[in-house]
C-alpha cells in the first residue's frame, strides 16, 4: 500500500514537474516573439517669435495726443500710421523705409553710418527668427510687451535706441528702429507704435 502511494506521488510529481516546464517553455517563446514597442521620440518644440512675446512681460504704452499729426499710409507695403505735420518719409529702400523732418532727417554728427530717427524694415528672408529670439534673451531685462489694438509687439529698449518687431499675416518679421536723442522724439516713437497698423 505504501509502494503504491509512493509511486503515485513520484508519477504526479513528474506530471507537475514537465507540465510546468512546457508551460515555461512556451511562454518565453511568445515573449520572445512579442513586437518590440518602439518608442516616440519627439524633439522639442522650437519656439517662436509670438512664442517669446506671449511670455514677455507687458508693458502699457503712454498716451501721446496724436490728433493734430498726419495719417501717412503705404499702400505699398499695406499699413498706416500717424507722423507729425513736419514729418516726412525721407528715404525708401526695397526692405526699409526712413521717417524724419526736413531738417532732421538723419541722426548723428554726419561721421560714418547714420541712421533715420524712424526707420520701418519689412525683413523678409533678411532677419532670422533665431537670431532676434536669441538676441533678446541675451539681455532679457530689456524687452517688454506691447499691445497695441489687440496685437502684441515685442519691445528691446537699448536707449537711446529701440526695437520693435512683430509679425504680418504672411509670418514676415518686421521692425520699426527708433533713435530717440530727446523726450520729443521718445513721445513721436510711442505716437507711431501706438497708430500703426496693417491695411491689408
Amino acid at each position: 500500500m505504501d509502494k503504491k502511494i509512493i509511486v503515485s506521488s513520484i508519477v504526479l510529481l513528474v506530471i507537475l514537474v514537465v507540465g510546468f516546464w512546457s508551460f515555461g517553455k512556451k511562454s518565453v517563446k511568445n515573449n520572445s516573439q512579442a513586437p518590440a514597442v518602439s518608442e516616440k521620440i519627439t524633439e522639442p518644440k522650437k519656439e517662436t517669435l509670438d512664442d517669446l512675446i506671449a511670455n514677455t512681460e507687458e508693458i502699457k504704452l503712454p498716451v501721446v495726443d496724436t490728433t493734430t499729426w498726419q495719417t501717412y499710409k503705404n499702400d505699398k507695403y499695406g499699413f498706416e500710421m500717424k507722423i507729425p505735420k513736419d514729418w516726412l518719409e525721407t528715404a525708401d529702400s526695397d526692405t526699409s523705409l526712413c521717417f524724419g523732418t526736413k531738417d532732421k532727417r538723419f541722426m548723428g554728427n554726419g561721421e560714418g553710418d547714420q541712421n533715420c530717427p524712424i526707420s520701418i524694415n519689412n525683413r523678409e528672408g533678411l532677419l532670422d527668427e533665431a537670431k532676434v529670439i536669441s538676441n533678446s534673451k541675451e539681455q532679457p531685462e530689456r524687452i517688454k510687451r506691447l499691445v497695441i489694438q489687440n496685437k502684441s509687439y515685442l519691445l528691446m529698449d537699448y536707449s537711446p535706441l529701440a526695437n520693435v518687431y512683430f509679425k504680418d499675416k504672411n509670418n514676415t518679421i518686421w521692425e520699426i528702429v527708433f533713435n530717440y536723442d530727446s523726450n520729443e522724439i521718445k513721445n513721436i516713437f510711442f505716437g507711431v507704435i501706438g497708430t500703426f497698423h496693417f491695411t491689408n
